[in-house]
């Protein structure tokens, strides 16, 4: 809503509620991606979700699958002119902005959610001290997911072992890509309950 104070997760299900009503270029994209880019934080390197607040392991996946839904909306890609020349006062984060990959810091991101976000008895959780709970469990979950499954044919980005490698999801429904499709087709098949009135 105009003049109240942007939301991680009401900015993600406006976006979502575009793409799905085919109305997503009605949208100001450019001010969403700042927006989105600028919710990151460059000591912890996870998403908080309103300016002023703490990370938050849940936004992992609210803001962080912003930047593949925003990539199929419109496809990033550095002119040649612009390419980073890695060197000696790279940042870590321009050591990984790349076409092939989301403008986000992913390994940051996992790094933060496999670091700090892992409470000794399972599970995902908010932030250290706080416990695990099924919620953050699975937006951490999904937020790695999106993390790690960059554009097109480009390998995924898996901070550690290869056993960290999650499955993909689709970001748009939050749910991995498999039962998604599975899902749309079903879907499509059925007759949508407003043509019968017609």
């Amino acid at each position: 809503e105009p003049g109240n104070e942007a939301h991680g997760g009401y900015a993600f299900c406006g976006l979502a509620t575009g793409i799905l009503s085919g109305t997503e270029n009605q949208l100001d994209l450019d001010r969403l991606l700042y927006w989105a880019c600028s919710r990151q934080k460059g000591f912890e390197g996870g998403f908080q979700g309103r300016t002023n607040k703490l990370v938050d392991g849940c936004y992992s996946f609210w803001q962080g699958a912003l930047f593949p839904l925003l990539h199929k909306i419109r496809p990033f890609s550095m002119p040649p002119s612009e390419e980073i020349s890695v060197g000696p006062h790279t940042s870590p984060f321009e050591e990984t902005l790349h076409e092939s990959s989301w403008l986000c810091n992913q390994r940051a991101l996992q790094d933060y959610l496999l670091l700090c976000c892992q409470p000794i008895g399972g599970g995902l959780c908010d932030k250290p001290p706080k416990g695990s709970d099924y919620y953050h469990t699975c937006y951490a979950l999904n937020g790695i997911s999106a993390m790690q499954h960059n554009p097109g044919d480009t390998p995924p980005t898996v901070v550690g072992k290869a056993g960290n490698l999650v499955l993909p999801i689709d970001p748009l429904h939050g749910i991995r890509t498999e039962k998604s499709k599975r899902a749309k087709e079903y879907f499509s098949k059925l007759q949508h309950p407003c043509a019968e009135n017609k």
